[in-house]
């Protein structure tokens, strides 16, 4: 899997955004339309570090084996894995720290 220019972060830098993952069904759209560096189901890799805080909805997070689901409050820590997200009926808000250390790829 290609790592995502469109999320491409400096390496040895480390930025704070405030996110809005779309519902399910808006984010079908933006697939079909395609996402630069994500596959034809929203999947992709961005070689960081991210700390996700979901602040509202809920938020279901796909690995090549398995998921997590998360609920206001929870916190997901990943590190360089290739992934995607889904909001389900409801956008999901979140605060996320995004870190490119110097030994990623």
């Amino acid at each position: 899997m290609p790592r995502s220019d469109a999320l491409d972060f400096p390496r040895g830098g480390i930025q704070a955004r405030y996110i809005e993952l779309p519902k399910d069904e808006l984010l079908a759209v933006y697939l079909q339309q395609g996402i630069p560096g994500h596959d034809a189901q929203g999947f992709h890799r961005t070689g960081t570090l991210d700390l996700v805080l979901l602040l509202e909805g809920r938020l279901r997070l796909l690995l090549d084996e398995g998921e997590v689901v998360l609920e206001p409050g929870d916190v997901v820590v990943q590190r360089d894995t290739n992934h995607a997200w889904r909001a389900g009926d409801d956008p999901a808000r979140c605060f996320v720290v995004v870190s490119r250390p110097e030994d990623l790829p």
